[in-house]
């Protein structure tokens, strides 16, 4: 899951992005069952930047394991640095488990 912001043209644009990973423990299946849901707690960010914001799933198809699926989030109102929109942070891996290959 990662969040993203509209920017300027209406474009919904990433403003996180997700580690790859080649190891098979970062790998494993959960399910939702019918008329539940997750909650997840998001970052708050603050920038001059007044947009909206909305989280990003991708999920593999019970049906078709070679087929990836997306789901949105609501949207909410949020502010963001613009420079979030082109600025990947550098990341310096946590140890050989660390799924971060990009």
């Amino acid at each position: 899951m990662k969040l993203q912001a509209q920017n300027s043209k209406g474009e919904w644009k990433d403003i996180e992005y997700l580690p790859s990973s080649w190891c098979g423990n970062s790998y494993h299946k959960i399910e939702l069952e019918p008329n539940a849901f997750w909650k997840f707690t998001i970052p708050k960010y603050y920038g001059e930047f007044q947009t909206k914001i909305r989280a990003e799933l991708k999920y593999i198809d019970n049906d078709n394991l070679k087929t990836e699926k997306v789901v949105y989030s609501n949207i909410i109102n949020g502010s963001i640095n613009p420079g979030q929109f082109w600025n990947k942070r550098t990341y310096y891996p946590n140890g050989l488990m660390d799924p971060y290959n990009d």
